[in-house]
C-alpha cells in the first residue's frame, strides 16, 4: 500500500481575494489487498469520523432556526392541534439536526480514500495539519490490512507488562466499590 499527496494553492470559487489550499489523497493498494478489501465489504465503511461532537453540537444549534420558522409555517392553521405541533416540530428539529450534521461532519469512506479525494482548507496550517492526519490514517489503514489478513484465524496474544495498562483499566472498571 502507497499514500498518495498532490498538493495545490489556488483562489476561492465563489471569493477570489480568498487562498485556498487544496490536498488530494489516495490510498494505492496491490491486487491482493484489494481483494481483501473486498472480501470483507470494507470499501462502504468508515475511515473516520472527525470532529463528530464538534459538528453535532453545532448542527443542533443550527437546526433551531429552521425548526422555529416550520413550526411557525404549519401552526399557522388553526385546524392543527397542539400535540400534532409539537410532535411536529420535535420530529423535525431531529430530522434537521441530522441533515445539518451529515453535511457537516468530515467522514471518510475508505471507498472515497481508495478512488481519491480532495481536502480543502482556508489555512496552511491546516492544511500540513490534514496531510499529517492523512499519514496517519494510512499507517493505521496498513495495520489494518495486515490484521485481515489472518482475520478468520486464530490468533494468540502473550500477555506481558506493555500490556499492564489495559489489564488494569479493565480490573479498575470491574472492581467492587
Amino acid at each position: 500500500m502507497r499514500l498518495l499527496l498532490r498538493r495545490s494553492v489556488g483562489t476561492h470559487q465563489f471569493m477570489p481575494w480568498r487562498m485556498e489550499y487544496a490536498l488530494w489523497a489516495r490510498f494505492e493498494l496491490t491486487d491482493t489487498e484489494r481483494i481483501l478489501i473486498r472480501k470483507y465489504n470494507l470499501e462502504g465503511t468508515y475511515l473516520t469520523i472527525e470532529g463528530s461532537w464538534r459538528d453535532y453540537r453545532k448542527a443542533l444549534l443550527i437546526a433551531i432556526i429552521p425548526t422555529v420558522l416550520i413550526t411557525l409555517f404549519v401552526g399557522s392553521s388553526p385546524k392543527i392541534s397542539f400535540v400534532f405541533i409539537i410532535i411536529f416540530s420535535t420530529f423535525s428539529y431531529l430530522a434537521l439536526t441530522w441533515l445539518i450534521y451529515e453535511q457537516l461532519r468530515d467522514a471518510i469512506k475508505i471507498l472515497d480514500i481508495l478512488n481519491g479525494r480532495d481536502f480543502k482548507s482556508r489555512s496552511a496550517v491546516l492544511h500540513i495539519r490534514r496531510e499529517r492526519v492523512m499519514l496517519g490514517y494510512a499507517l493505521a489503514f496498513k495495520n489494518l490490512l495486515a490484521v485481515i489478513q489472518s482475520w478468520e484465524g486464530t490468533e494468540t496474544i502473550e500477555l506481558g507488562s506493555e500490556h499492564e495498562a489495559a489489564l488494569r483499566m479493565v480490573t479498575d472498571t470491574y472492581a467492587p466499590a
